[in-house]
């Protein structure tokens, strides 16, 4: 038999381009040839007749070049071996979770809608018209076909045809119908119809017929094809040559599980059909792990991904976003390839991370495939931890050489116990160590006295212990309380001390020479002594003489003025702590009698007069 060629089928209207209709990679599979009939002209409908040449060996290639060239039944076996040596087979998988670099979109159908495979279906039309989609949202069944009526005598208008349809025609027409091994609910899927002539005779008229099946919705045809008026699909070939043959192809959505199928006929009732399983792939996530684990330590969490459908689902990806309190070596962002997963076929998984932040966290997996299939599964943890609280109670202003005691408390108000506790405090050079409570141990290198603890339970606290300290410099110092333990919990907290120094003066007034006679002179001496710790700033010294006493001269430390039985000097800037200095005034007795003066002396920190007084006796011998 000569070398068959294959021509496209006439269009009844417009053009046809791939780049309208969606593409899913889906590669058309042929199937074996159906028993190949003939047809007789005239014939209301084809039959098989016993003896048809048979069909041709191989199965015919597609027309469109767009989806290359189609594999034979062995090379479809070649590819199923491929795949069972090579793909992954049913059963349970321990595999770490890895970073990926980026994430992928999964594809979108069905235009505008939000849920997955809500694609639009055919609207009733009465007249037929050419046909690239139709836009019904219902599945439902087909609607019912009229009856036929009679047909109504009128006059002719044939013509005789050319000398080669003379005699007897037999034209054979071989028919198959072909799809994918198995579509997927919400992936398009791509139906052929092939036709030949195997004939030695042109066969003409040739019209192919076909119907939508029912659980699916039509996206597109190549060529385009008419509306019946029964709603069907129709193609009008015109002539086929001998050895010529003709592709059209259907462009289908399905939409509900089950088998999915339609007839296609060829004038003459030449027929052919083709029969496929709809399947439904699904995803679930189950995630097994710890309610609680301590700050620190590593969270394994089992993950198991299974497909409880009916269909295969591709491309299974899982991906993790790592919460905030956790941490993972190789980032937050976290994805692991699974591939493809069987029906009824589970994969399982382990994902470590470590508690980093103590807190109610909740870990989200998510779980992806083709054809538009997600779901997610929440795994809510708490991460626990100790937690240090420290506290000092004592002066924040002390005077020097006076000891200050301070009492220091810790507690826990975490949700895990702490062990293996120290509290510490370090001492300001200002300041020195004289005793500590509970077992306190002084490191005098470090200036630093601690306490240790083998537990603190939780929202729980020893009672405070006491330290005693003497200041032993003035200024400005600082304790500093630090609490620790084997967690890594830690608490401080600081004591601002003032200490400051304490003026104290104290002065004696004698007399050298006590009695004296009426026109005698005597000296007074008044020595004046900070005993303090601080020095007396603006020391003022003052003396008041009784009417029998007058001052003659005075000597001290600063400038002194004498008026109206009174000597006062002026006042000495400073007096530093443990110093001293000496007044001196002399006065002449001018009336007998036990006579007083009375020395006053005040400073700025000291504003009372400190008073003093000291008699001396003026005697006469009249």
């Amino acid at each position: 038999m000569p070398a068959s060629t294959s021509r496209a089928p006439a269009e009844t209207s417009g053009g046809f381009s791939l780049s309208e209709a969606t593409n899913t990679g889906i590669m058309p599979v042929l199937t074996a040839p159906v028993e190949t009939p003939k047809v007789s002209p005239g014939a209301a409908q084809t039959e098989a007749i016993p003896d048809a040449a048979p069909p041709p060996a191989n199965p015919m290639p597609p027309i469109s070049p767009n989806f290359g060239t189609m594999p034979t039944a062995a090379e479809q076996a070649t590819v199923a071996t491929a795949k069972n040596a090579t793909g992954q087979q049913p059963g349970t998988d321990t595999s770490p979770l890895v970073a990926a670099p980026s994430f992928s979109n999964l594809p979108q159908f069905g235009g505008s809608n939000s849920e997955p495979g809500l694609i639009p279906q055919p609207a009733a039309s009465p007249a037929p018209q050419p046909i690239n989609t139709l836009a019904d949202s219902s599945p439902g069944p087909h609607p019912a076909r009229p009856g036929s009526s009679s047909p109504q005598l009128a006059t002719g208008n044939g013509r005789p045809g050319t000398k080669s349809l003379e005699g007897t025609q037999v034209p054979q027409l071989v028919v198959e119908k072909t799809a994918p091994a198995e579509i997927q609910v919400g992936r398009p899927a791509i139906f052929q119809i092939h036709v030949r002539n195997a004939g030695q005779v042109a066969a003409s008229g040739v019209e192919i017929r076909d119907e939508i099946p029912r659980g699916a919705r039509l996206q597109n045809t190549k060529p385009q094809a008419s509306q019946s008026a029964q709603g069907g699909l129709v193609w009008k070939i015109g002539t086929l040559n001998p050895n010529e043959d003709v592709t059209v192809e259907i462009e289908l959505m399905p939409t509900d599980e089950g088998e999915i199928g339609s007839v296609a006929t060829v004038q003459f009732q030449t027929e052919a059909s083709v029969r496929v399983k709809a399947t439904r792939p699904l995803l679930a996530i189950e995630t097994e792990g710890p309610e609680k684990v301590l700050k620190g330590e590593q969270v394994t969490l089992r993950i198991t991904v299974s497909n409880p459908g009916s269909g295969i689902a591709e491309g299974v990806v899982v991906e993790e976003h790592v919460p905030a309190g956790f941490r993972h070596a190789a980032g937050a962002e976290l994805e692991y390839e699974i591939g493809n997963l069987a029906p009824g076929e589970s994969r399982e998984l382990e994902l470590a991370m470590e508690a980093v932040h103590a807190g109610p966290l909740v870990n989200v997996i998510t779980v992806r495939g083709e054809p538009n299939l997600r779901t997610q599964n929440q795994k809510s943890i708490e991460v626990i931890a100790p937690q240090l609280q420290v506290a000092v109670e004592g002066p924040n202003r002390r005077y020097l050489e006076r000891e200050a005691v301070y009492s220091l408390s810790v507690r826990n108000p975490g949700t895990a116990p702490a062990r293996q506790v120290e509290m510490a405090v370090e001492l300001p050079p200002g300041m020195k160590f004289v005793s500590g409570s509970n077992q306190a141990y002084y490191e005098e290198n470090t200036r630093t006295v601690h306490w240790k603890l083998e537990e603190i339970p939780v929202q729980d606290g020893p009672p405070p212990v006491q330290l005693t300290l003497m200041p032993v410099e003035a200024g400005q110092h600082t304790l500093r309380l630090v609490s620790f333990d084997n967690s890594g919990a830690s608490a401080e907290v600081e004591q601002a001390v003032v200490v400051e120094g304490i003026s104290a003066l104290f002065f004696e007034v004698a007399d050298m020479d006590d009695p004296i006679e009426v026109g005698g002179q005597t000296m007074y001496e008044i020595r004046v002594v900070n005993q303090g710790s601080k020095e007396a700033t603006n020391v003022q010294l003052a003396a008041e003489l009784p009417p029998g006493l007058k001052p003659i001269a005075a000597e001290g430390p600063t400038r002194h003025g004498i008026e109206s039985g009174r000597v006062v000097f002026a006042p000495l800037p400073r007096l530093a702590p443990k110093a001293d200095t000496t007044y001196r005034i002399r006065v002449q007795g001018v009336q007998p009698g036990d006579l007083r003066m009375k020395v006053q002396v005040v400073t700025d920190e000291i504003r009372t007069p400190i008073t003093k007084e000291e008699s001396t006796r003026v005697y006469s011998d009249q």
